[in-house]
């Protein structure tokens, strides 16, 4: 319905954006509307409710962007940012997490033992300005290999460190397969080791 898409769909361009067949990428929900808050709420819990085994849920955002640009959403994001650890994105960290720990207190009242997970990746990269919620765990987007690098190495070692003030636990997507297939593998254990370590 018109309220709906008024209500959860994001203001993208001065118009309610509303993708054309069911899409995962392009486009996330209007987080300064508490409506998305009670939706993500209801729909958790009914899948809770059906899969009573289960103690864990994503609240991972959709790919490749698409955030709401109404007045709500900027206003509880600090403003129209950039984001420092990933150069060229925006940083939607601010009203993302903000949000997602809403979801999760109210999810949290009937299924008290649920964790949640999601991708700390592109706009919301970077830890917000707050602790995050202590049921969420963030997985941070990383190439190991990368880290062959010195310089990578540090920078990675910079944004390990600010998200662990954020955050009491934290996850790791690995590119080990790389980017593109490789014709061979990429060997390199004792590497892998000492970084697996440091993540420990």
């Amino acid at each position: 319905s018109p309220e709906w898409i008024d209500k959860v769909m994001p203001l993208r361009n001065g118009k309610r954006f509303v993708p054309e067949k069911k899409s995962y990428s392009l486009w996330q929900p209007c987080f300064g509307n508490p409506a998305t808050i009670d939706e993500a709420v209801k729909n958790i819990n009914e899948y809770l409710d059906a899969h009573p085994t289960m103690k864990t849920y994503s609240l991972a955002v959709n790919d490749l962007g698409g955030f709401c640009e109404c007045e709500a959403c900027l206003k509880q994001n600090g403003g129209s940012r950039k984001n420092v650890f990933q150069k060229g994105y925006g940083n939607f960290s601010n009203l993302f997490y903000a949000w997602a720990g809403k979801v999760i207190d109210g999810v949290l009242k009937k299924h008290p033992d649920i964790f949640f997970g999601c991708t700390a990746y592109s706009e919301v990269s970077e830890p917000p300005d707050f602790p995050i919620h202590k049921n969420l765990i963030p997985v941070l987007a990383i190439d190991l290999y990368s880290m062959c690098d010195k310089a990578a190495r540090a920078s990675h070692e910079r944004y390990i460190s600010a998200w662990k003030a954020k955050a009491p636990t934290l996850g790791f997507w690995e590119y080990g397969y790389g980017l593109t297939p490789y014709s061979l593998p990429r060997i390199y254990f004792d590497l892998q080791a000492e970084i697996l370590k440091y993540y420990h």
